[in-house]
């Protein structure tokens, strides 16, 4: 037998020979193995290190509170508004658990009180150009999170819904009526009272910048030179003449 022909003999024998099994083929349970999943050993100690022991802080004393350092910290809070108001208010030595509200309150009562500003709500507080909502009670709610936490100096904007009036200003010097003077009769007297109606002496005389501000707005608002040039000339001859 060749080499060729045994090849042949075995691969024929080989095809007589089911390779795969059928979608319906049922093993016999008698010689059927079982497959038992294979399950990796347990070490003896985690691989992992343990994580490490936190130390127990030491309870405060009776009838003392504990705070943090951001609690201790005090915060100056500088607050602005550029318009409807112009203000600016600077709240020193705050704490981080100082309430919003407490602020709005300051802002109204630095606006003038309930009289100028009779709704709280209307005041808005932006940080970082954003009104801080109302589910932040607390400074340090507000600040949470953000680059402002930790700051002693802070920089907020308000905003008024509907618009304030400017604050009024702080130690204004009232003017109290003072004695008027004595008043003398005779030419003097006249002569003072007419100086005192015309804004001054009448024999003040007029600059020539004065003239040349009053041709370049009659040059403005009647867009022709030469008109202006007239009419200033003769506004200036008729004050001379009187």
């Amino acid at each position: 037998m060749s080499e060729l022909q045994f090849a042949k003999q075995y691969l024929t024998t080989l095809d007589a020979k089911a390779t795969k099994y059928q979608p319906d083929h049922v093993f016999d349970p008698k010689t059927f193995e079982t497959r038992v999943p294979y399950t990796l050993p347990k070490f003896p100690h985690p691989p992992y290190p343990e994580p490490p022991k936190t130390s127990t802080a030491a309870e405060p004393a009776p009838g003392s509170t504990r705070t943090t350092d951001t609690e201790q910290a005090s915060i100056n809070l500088t607050l602005k508004s550029s318009r409807n108001p112009n203000m600016t208010l600077t709240l020193s030595s705050l704490s981080s658990s100082t309430p919003i509200s407490e602020i709005k309150s300051s802002i109204q009562k630095h606006l003038g009180g309930p009289s100028v500003l009779p709704d709280v709500s209307k005041i808005k507080i932006l940080h970082n150009k954003k009104p801080i909502p109302s589910s932040k009670v607390t400074l340090g709610d507000a600040f949470a999170g953000t680059e402002t936490e930790g700051q002693s100096d802070v920089t907020l904007s308000v905003m008024v819904m509907g618009g304030a009036p400017d604050p009024p200003p702080q130690g204004a010097a009232t003017e109290t009526p003072s004695a008027a003077p004595a008043t003398s009769s005779g030419p003097e007297s006249e002569k003072a009272a007419v100086e005192a109606a015309t804004g001054g002496s009448q024999t003040d005389e007029l600059d020539d910048g004065f003239w040349s501000d009053l041709e370049s707005f009659l040059e403005q608002r009647l867009k022709s030179p030469g008109k202006a040039k007239t009419l200033a000339r003769t506004f200036r001859a008729a004050s001379s003449a009187t």
